[in-house]
């Protein structure tokens, strides 16, 4: 008999979910995947910036939305500032808990990395990254 691959259960994540970044008002932009544990796989990676193409602009508040809708045990959002394509520093904003995730603009306008760790309730734990030109 061949050997079939097993079929996962509907409530199964075939891996990380997406995260999405949006400013008020704007629209959702996908975030990249970065360092992640995923039921025993996992992923290292530095903290990544972006392309300037795929930047989100906006004021702020942000708001970050996880598909499909997972429960959160806590996360902590950083601001970087980018210049010339890489970072300089790290600006930790916040820290929270709960199904929403809501991040305040960093403390100036310009070229940002924003990175959002997040740890769910299972205990997996995935970053994206999004560039960000925070406008006045």
């Amino acid at each position: 008999l061949p050997i079939q691959a097993p079929t996962p259960r509907p409530t199964e994540i075939p891996g990380p979910p997406t995260a999405a970044l949006a400013a008020a008002g704007g629209i959702p932009v996908r975030g990249e995947l970065g360092t992640f544990t995923w039921e025993g796989m996992g992923s290292d990676s530095p903290f990544l910036v972006v392309s300037r193409d795929r930047a989100l602009t906006g004021s702020g508040p942000f708001t970050v939305t996880i598909a499909p809708p997972l429960a959160i045990a806590d996360w902590s959002a950083a601001w970087v500032r980018v210049s010339g394509g890489t970072t300089i520093g790290r600006l930790v904003k916040l820290h929270g808990s709960g199904t929403e995730i809501a991040v305040a603009p960093p403390p100036v306008a310009g070229d940002w990395s924003l990175g959002v760790d997040i740890r769910f309730a299972t205990g997996d734990t995935t970053a994206f990254y999004w560039r960000v030109e925070v406008r006045p």
